[in-house]
């Protein structure tokens, strides 16, 4: 009978191994996009001059993506069934949600515009339940997802080429 202590045999299993520890490297961490905001229009920057413009400005086309790690959103819970037994009530998400624009709490203005109870699809064969609150910070738009289990999620903005 061989020996399994031995540094060979190690080094064997461990070549054996590391085809199974990338595969399961590669998963761990990995986001998938969660949700996706309609495509919003503002006008590129132009410099003000005294001179009357003939086009009108050039708008940038962008989206907001929402993205997710896969292992946070195998660990929520499953979508109730008739949004009343949430697992997070929509003032604490408001509160989450306001916390993460605001940390410090010194903005002159935020307020919430919109509060959404909204069920993602069927990502990754899990529907889950989850808070979209739309507020104006100091006048600019913020949009935050509050998921079930209290994570607040951020949006990425992505250029729409034409």
């Amino acid at each position: 009978m061989k020996d399994l202590s031995t540094p060979r045999f190690a080094c064997r299993l461990s070549i054996l191994l590391m085809p199974f520890i990338g595969v399961l490297s590669a998963l761990r961490g990995e986001e998938i996009l969660f949700h996706a905001g309609p495509p919003v229009e503002t006008p590129a920057a132009t410099q003000y001059t005294p001179f009357q413009e003939r086009d009108s400005p050039k708008l940038i086309k962008f989206q907001r993506e929402f993205f997710i790690d896969r292992e946070v959103l195998a660990s929520l819970p499953m979508a109730s069934a008739d949004h009343e037994n949430t697992a997070l009530s929509a003032i604490k998400a408001i509160q989450l949600a306001e916390k993460d624009v605001d940390p410090d709490g010194v903005l002159r203005s935020l307020k919430v515009k919109e509060v959404k109870l909204l069920k993602a699809s069927m990502i990754e064969n899990r529907p889950v339940d989850y808070y979209m609150i739309s507020m104006l910070s100091n006048g600019s738009e913020e949009h935050r997802i509050v998921l079930m289990n209290g994570d607040v999620i951020s949006s990425r903005l992505r250029e729409i080429k034409d």
